[in-house]
């Protein structure tokens, strides 16, 4: 059973999934693989040429930042 909050709780199926097996496998090797740093810029100079206008919207969840596009 997991408790959510001041005396509510919700009953969990025991069951498990087969898939969260290979999901957290996938995780893992993403994670587990070499990497390498390929490149720092120190000067505007050495950035890529600017390209299209680019625009993010960051905040929390549920606040309409996809129906805002």
């Amino acid at each position: 059973m997991l408790v959510v909050g001041r005396g509510q709780s919700v009953a969990m199926n025991d069951q498990k999934d087969p898939l969260d097996d290979d999901f957290r496998e996938a995780g893992r090797k993403l994670f587990a693989a070499e990497c390498a740093f390929i490149w720092g810029a120190t000067d505007l100079a050495q950035l890529p040429p600017p390209g299209p206008h680019e625009i993010a919207f960051a905040g929390r969840s549920n606040v309409g930042k996809s129906s805002l596009l």
